[in-house]
């Protein structure tokens, strides 16, 4: 029988990576948060390395606020461009604490709210079924004297 035209053997794999450095924060009535320097540096590194295993990267150049990182979610979560790819991998770079991190809006966002909109329990995902790996590199200590 002939083989279909749209077999594995013959689709190229795509991977996502996104990648968000929060570096500045607008400070809120008693929180001063200081700015994240050097961090552009791990930005660049885990860009090379995901490039070197051909990934689409995706990098986000300005300092998420609440609204800016929810639509960025849901374009990742939504964009049919993406419905073919086969893997994502998200990193999320701030300060933060033990189970969230800080946007720049110095507004806090719990990690598993982030990864819930990715389960194949999530009926709006395109990518149920599909590897989703998150990584969030923010300090995990009390807020704020441990900054």
């Amino acid at each position: 029988p002939p083989s279909s035209s749209l077999s594995s053997s013959n689709v190229p794999e795509k991977d996502l990576c996104v990648i968000s450095n929060i570096t500045a924060f607008t400070s809120s009535y008693d929180i001063e948060t200081p700015k994240r320097a050097g961090s552009d540096k791990d930005v660049g590194l885990i860009r090379v390395i995901f490039n070197k295993l051909k990934f689409t990267t995706l990098e986000c150049k300005f300092d998420f606020k609440k609204d800016d990182l929810d639509k960025a979610l849901n374009y990742i979560d939504h964009q049919y461009e993406f419905g073919n790819y086969v893997c994502l991998v998200v990193f999320i770079m701030s300060h933060g604490l033990l189970h969230s991190f800080y946007i720049a809006d110095s507004k806090e966002v719990v990690i598993r709210d982030i990864v819930k909109r990715y389960t194949d329990s999530s009926p709006t995902t395109i990518w149920n079924g599909k590897p989703r790996l998150f990584f969030v590199q923010a300090c995990r200590s009390d807020w704020p004297e441990h900054l």
